[in-house]
């Protein structure tokens, strides 16, 4: 995924299957803990732009950000690595309020024009 302006997030591309098995688990247990779950032990080494890879790929990234705010401090990503995550998050939030709007835009727009014509006689 290529994220415009370059971010720091971006996850090394050579990556042996234990530390992806162990960034997945991780990944999985700040998506629980984003959605309510109690936290366990992350891993000694978290590896956040692998975690935040994942997430983006599944599409959420945000309830993992979610999860990432329930830990303590200690535990949290880099305070930039984090402050990005939390501008795309934010981005995202935009964009859905405007689509929101520009869809309920066509709906009464498709309400006053289509549905006004139609009678239940030509149903």
């Amino acid at each position: 995924m290529k994220c415009i302006p370059p971010c720091s997030w971006h996850a090394p591309r050579k990556i042996d299957c234990n530390t992806m098995i162990e960034q997945h688990e991780t990944f999985l247990k700040l998506l629980r803990l984003g959605i309510g779950g109690y936290p366990s032990i992350l891993h000694d080494v978290v590896k956040w732009p692998v975690v935040l890879e994942h997430a983006l790929q599944q599409g959420l990234y945000a309830i993992v950000l979610d999860g990432i705010e329930k830990l303590p401090l200690a535990s949290r990503p880099p305070q930039k690595f984090l402050l990005e995550w939390i501008g795309m998050v934010m981005q995202d939030k935009g964009r859905y309020v405007a689509q929101q709007k520009a869809a309920i835009k066509w709906q009464n727009c498709f309400e006053k024009t289509i549905f006004a014509h139609t009678s239940l006689k030509e149903m």
